[in-house]
């Protein structure tokens, strides 16, 4: 059973998600606190204020696509990061923009 790991942004704590019980829309809840989870397909965005929980302490690995909104390249690679990120099973793609 394909599983996403997600984040509580309460509590801190790794859950697993089955990728199956998203797409019938149940709601994701944090087994340690019972916050609902933000569920998302798309790349994370990195800040100074998660980069340590989102990167750092990731328990999966990381892809971290670092991006500026004057480079055109990012214009064109936007869309194969976002694509990954919805197809990967265990790796999480993070976006920082310097």
């Amino acid at each position: 059973m394909e599983a996403l790991l997600i984040l509580c942004p309460s509590c801190g704590a790794t859950n697993r998600v089955p990728r199956e019980r998203v797409k019938r829309g149940v709601e994701a809840v944090c087994g340690r606190c019972k916050t609902p989870l933000p569920i998302s397909f798309e790349p994370v965005i990195a800040t100074d204020a998660n980069f340590a929980g989102t990167v750092e302490r990731s328990s999966i690995p990381v892809l971290l696509d670092l991006w500026a909104a004057w480079c055109g390249f990012r214009v064109c690679a936007a869309p194969a990061a976002t694509h990954n990120a919805q197809q990967s099973k265990a790796l999480k793609i993070v976006a920082l923009s310097f």
